[in-house]
């Protein structure tokens, strides 16, 4: 039994204790109020099967009951849209919800922070469950990734930014927890600051990955030194920051694409292309690790032969640890350039396939989602003009997808 039907028996037995015996006066029941959003036919014909319940046992605490319960709803206020119940899922072995960010013209924010909008959406319908504001001070969302559960994310947030100074904008994180089985929007959506000191002041979080079960963020942070990877442990803690420099004193780089987690919480997949240093290629970093040497304290997984051909521009291991993917950038001989994703054997190091080889029209192809052994994935930008949808099979399923968005995390 629903906690909306055990509070609608509890009300129906404490009303009808002090009503007089004999049947009850004809009544007209008012039509229908709309809640904080648009109801679900699953919804729908549960709230006409409590009616109907009410109206057997006693009409007159339906009344009290409905009235009551609408107004608990219309008279809570909050930045988010909803509730709704879970979303029917129709697509094999994928998550249910995901956290998209958009932008007017679907472009990622640059430092001066445009306005964008952060959204919990359906992965079948693309319906729009929830909406977040973004917290003061802050002016827009420009990050986001997601943990295992399809409930748990962590999201950017920054300041607008002045193009003229240049400078960089503060920014935070922020942990959001979706539960779409929540009767209030407050339940609904949760968001939570993170310590505002995990993104040192002049620096800015480029990429990041949620482990699985959401207690711990590794992030791509560009700082004056240069790009450097920081591990938080959730919700609070200082971050184990590792980097890599040519030399002793001079400022590292090398850090590409943003990284990705195994499934056993302390391996992160990264790629390291500072040429002409060996061990270039997707490496494999041990975060239970005490130093903070990139190269020390990491593997090499998947060797990358040249920085220069193909471009590398994303890499991703599947929770599993035994694969990782890369979109690859091509130009062949006497060709135009093109893409491919690619799959790779993190036991050998050897390409197994070529899984597509889409042109390259207005977005690269990325890779939004694997399943823990990488038979289902879910990848934006493989169809000309951006879109979505479902490999699995070597079979490609388009979802609902809004060209505004430039971010999303399942």
């Amino acid at each position: 039994m629903t906690p909306l039907e055990n509070e609608l028996r509890a009300a129906l037995r404490a009303t009808a204790a002090t009503m007089p015996p004999g049947p009850p006066p004809p009544l007209t029941l008012p039509k229908p109020r709309r809640l904080l959003g648009p109801v679900s036919p699953d919804r729908w014909s549960r709230r006409r099967w409590a009616v109907s319940l009410t109206a057997v046992l006693l009409i007159g605490a339906v009344v009290a009951g409905s009235l009551a319960l609408a107004s608990a709803f219309t008279g809570h206020r909050s930045p988010v849209s909803g509730p709704f119940p879970p979303q029917p899922l129709h697509v094999p072995d994928v998550p249910a919800y995901y956290v998209a960010l958009t932008s007017a013209d679907g472009k990622i924010p640059n430092y001066s922070a445009k306005p964008t909008t952060a959204t919990v959406r359906a992965t079948v319908t693309g319906k729009v469950l929830a909406t977040i504001a973004v917290p003061r001070p802050y002016h827009a969302f420009t990050g986001v990734t997601a943990a295992a559960d399809d409930h748990t994310f962590v999201l950017v947030a920054a300041e607008a930014g002045d193009p003229k100074t240049g400078l960089v904008p503060p920014s935070r994180y922020y942990l959001l927890h979706f539960d779409p089985a929540s009767l209030t929007a407050a339940g609904t959506v949760r968001l939570k600051a993170l310590p505002i000191t995990w993104i040192p002041a002049g620096s800015m979080a480029l990429d990041m990955a949620l482990s699985a079960n959401g207690t711990s963020l590794a992030a791509t942070v560009g700082t004056s030194r240069g790009s450097e990877l920081y591990v938080y442990q959730l919700p609070k803690g200082n971050p184990h920051v590792w980097g890599w420099s040519a030399c002793g004193n001079c400022s590292g780089d090398g850090i590409g694409s943003g990284p990705s987690w195994a499934a056993d919480g302390r391996t992160v997949a990264f790629l390291f292309f500072f040429s002409p240093e060996p061990g270039i290629g997707v490496r494999l970093l041990d975060t239970h690790a005490v130093g903070t040497n990139l190269l020390t304290d990491s593997k090499l997984a998947v060797p990358m032969a040249d920085v220069s051909s193909p471009v590398w521009k994303q890499v991703i291991i599947t929770p599993d640890g035994r694969t990782v993917f890369a979109i690859l950038e091509n130009e062949p001989l006497g060709q135009h350039y093109n893409q491919q994703l690619v799959r790779f054997s993190v036991a050998t190091g050897q390409r197994t396939a070529v899984l597509n080889q889409p042109p390259i029209g207005n977005h690269f192809e990325h890779i939004q989602w694997t399943s823990p052994t990488g038979d289902t994935l879910l990848i934006s930008g493989a169809e000309k003009g951006g879109g979505a949808g479902v490999l699995k099979n070597g079979r490609y399923t388009p979802i609902p997808w809004s060209s505004h968005i430039f971010a999303a995390a399942w």
